[in-house]
């Protein structure tokens, strides 16, 4: 109710005070989705009389996000970026491939995600960050 002497909603004068202020409605981002997501990978094939050994190396990258429905500060996350390199060699006449592996081949730790916990808890903050340079032996076997 505006009590201004102005207000005349008849004659389509509004009331000063319902003017308000301008604000978009356009709404925030959606949480931990990133603008620019993408993966490319590049492979090179090596074949020889017993088999074929293939080498691939891998770049993965993902921009900043937020993982706060309001938009938090808080809750910001750097860009992601990392490498892989698969090596496999597979035999012309077996069921079988062994081959080896690193992932995050620059050893980057970055922060990977964050979420809050309940509020009756505190709100504490749970974050997971990238694995660090990891190595190892692959085997498979088709029967």
């Amino acid at each position: 109710s505006c009590t201004a002497p102005q207000f005349a909603p008849a004659a389509g004068l509004p009331c000063p005070a319902s003017l308000g202020v301008s604000s978009s409605v356009a709404g925030n981002p959606l949480p931990s989705v990133a603008d620019l997501s993408y993966s490319l990978s590049m492979t090179q094939l090596y074949p020889s009389n017993n088999g074929i050994t293939s080498a691939r190396l891998s770049y993965r990258y993902r921009d900043p996000i937020n993982t706060d429905a309001f938009g938090t500060a808080r809750f910001d996350v750097p860009e992601n970026k990392s490498f892989d390199l698969l090596v496999r060699y597979t035999p012309n006449n077996g069921d079988w491939y062994i081959g080896g592996y690193a992932k995050n081949l620059e050893n980057d730790r970055v922060l990977n995600s964050i979420r809050s916990g309940s509020n009756i808890q505190g709100g504490q903050l749970y974050a997971n960050f990238t694995d660090p340079r990891t190595y190892g032996v692959q085997f498979g076997w088709s029967f």
